[in-house]
């Protein structure tokens, strides 16, 4: 790891410090490269030019939503933070970038979500294809056809973002954890559930990427009749659902519903004449699950469909029962439903709990990201919140739009660049930077290095390339005067401690170890400690000072 910045930066018991002032018009420059510790340094960072480089490809990016309704600004922001969750080299998108953040601080329910979720995906790529994002429905199918590799037998419910498949889970016992909320995971041990669920969402998306005009990928088409044929076969066993239950398996309604999803956009696939099927036999097959789901999955004294057979417990899942098209949204039972999570998993702040219960599952206590679900569901059912007599032309109204939705596109239709805003626009939220003005130059010592030289003129770059992959070609010199220095491996001892002496107007710089394990990948301490500009050598002069230091 290297840190470059144009201020003055000193060491203090293996911790960089830097101290200074920011006056307005005022701009300093901080950036972290990473490069693994066995090849050359990596070029010195020019951060004004890759800012610009970045702010250039978001802009570009979001010209190509179609999305131009209320609240745009909110949606293109929501969009953004999508795309960034998407790893460009494969096309995988992860659930989240973080490990381990508490669901309760001080509690343990802290899991790693820097995987690929199929069901979490999936969901993304629909919002993505709803407002013009093809291209990353056609990588992330690609990556799926990969990770998947034809086996639908060992459908993982989520993956590496290479498509690994081993995501084993450790606890890092020397790390305090987010306000001392111990463990601290890497992996995921719940890589090899049965969640039948997450074949009803990656057929969902498939079908979605299929109506809105993407180029036809037979093996996309061959692994969706694939996951029927799987589906066919164990849609009637329990399963762990869609919150992950560490427990016992059961028979979790959601999970019924998106088995029934499944097989209702397969055969609309093979209606549409793209795909070979036995239509008949998975007509049967999708009525047999509705009727399993409306017997045994429905609570009829309650006028409300439970989370799992048997069982008198609600479930936020529950709320998607229409909006996938299972019954309509003005049916009684989901009227019935809606009124039922309302009344018992609202929250005083306006979430919807995922569930109540007190079992072994994942975050009982936190709040499902369902905020809209329930508003959404009034509208769809003909009422509006605070009323209470469904009616109108509410569900007709939505059922006509969802349809235009749902209508296949003319090829190479679907992404059109909104109409140009008054001048160069940054993304809602990104605040315009002030002019640069430069630091004076000075040397750079250890893992730290002064950016001294002004920003070169930007070369021209490829109209629509990731800027990230684009800075990789630009070829940098180092400006005279500025040092550079690799990581080490080695334990951060008195003994094995690299320096040079102290000197006025030489920064130090140093890097705090993990408690109680070797710096490995971090940037190495080889600056003296001690105040800026004072203090003698501690152990003997760096051997390496001419090559390293």
């Amino acid at each position: 790891m290297w840190f470059d910045t144009t201020a003055e930066t000193y060491g203090e018991e293996l911790t960089t410090y830097s101290d200074f002032a920011v006056a307005p018009g005022d701009r300093i420059a901080f950036t972290l490269s990473w490069e693994p510790s066995h090849k050359q340094p990596p070029a010195l960072p020019e951060p004004e030019q890759s800012l610009e480089a970045t702010e250039d490809f978001w802009r570009e990016w979001v010209e190509h939503c179609t999305y131009h309704g209320p609240y745009r600004e909110a949606v293109i922001r929501s969009l953004i933070t999508l795309k960034a969750l998407t790893y460009a080299p494969t096309g995988g998108i992860v659930a989240a970038p973080t490990t381990s953040l508490p669901e309760d601080i001080g509690g343990v329910r802290n899991w790693d979500y820097r995987y690929t979720w199929l069901r979490d995906a999936a969901i993304t790529l629909s919002s993505l294809l709803r407002t013009g994002y093809r291209e990353e429905a056609r990588a992330w199918r690609e990556w799926l056809l990969r990770a998947v590799a034809g086996d639908p037998e060992n459908l993982q419910i989520m993956y590496g973002i290479a498509g690994e498949r081993e995501l084993g889970e450790a606890e890092l016992d020397w790390l305090p954890g987010y306000e001392a909320s111990a463990p601290v995971r890497v992996g995921n041990g719940a890589a090899h559930q049965l969640q039948l669920d997450v074949y009803g969402e990656v057929t969902e998306a498939l079908h979605l990427a299929h109506m809105t005009g993407l180029a036809r990928n037979d093996y996309a088409s061959l692994l969706q009749l694939k996951l029927i044929r799987y589906l066919e076969k164990h849609w009637q066993e329990p399963d762990e659902g869609i919150w992950e239950v560490r427990g016992p398996r059961r028979h979790f309604v959601h999970s019924k519903v998106m088995a029934w999803v499944a097989v209702d956009r397969t055969i609309k696939l093979i209606e549409s004449g793209d795909a070979e099927g036995p239509l008949e036999e998975w007509k049967q097959l999708r009525d047999d699950i509705h009727r399993d789901v409306c017997e045994k999955g429905y609570d009829k004294e309650r006028n409300t469909f439970t989370q799992s057979y048997g069982s008198k417990e609600l479930d936020a899942a529950l709320l998607l029962i229409p909006q996938v098209g299972f019954l309509p949204p003005d049916d009684k039972r989901v009227i019935g439903t809606v009124e039922a999570i309302q009344r018992e998993l609202s929250t005083s702040d306006g979430f919807i709990l995922r569930y109540p219960t007190e079992g072994h599952g994942r975050g009982r206590r936190r709040p499902a990201r369902r905020r809209g679900r329930v508003p959404r569901l009034l509208v769809l059912d003909g009422r509006r919140p605070g009323h209470d007599r469904p009616g109108g032309r509410g569900a007709e109204a939505v059922r006509e739009a969802a349809g235009a939705a749902q209508r296949p596109r003319p090829a190479g239709g679907g992404v059109g660049p909104a109409p140009p805003a008054p001048g160069r626009q940054l993304p809602a939220g990104v605040q315009p930077c002030a002019a640069h003005r430069h630091g004076p130059a000075a040397d750079g010592v250890g893992g730290v290095r002064r950016l001294t030289a002004p920003p070169r003129p930007r070369p021209a770059r490829r109209r629509g390339a990731d800027p990230f992959t684009q800075a990789g070609r630009v070829t940098r010199t180092r400006p005279p005067g500025t040092v550079r220095c690799m990581s080490t491996r080695r334990r951060h001892t008195p003994a094995h401690r690299h320096h040079r002496a102290a000197r006025p107007g030489v920064a130090r710089a140093a890097r705090r170890p993990p408690r109680g394990r070797r710096l490995r990948g971090a940037a190495g301490a080889h600056g003296a400690l001690g105040a800026r500009g004072r203090g003698a050598p501690t152990s003997p002069p760096c051997s390496r000072a001419a090559s390293c230091c």
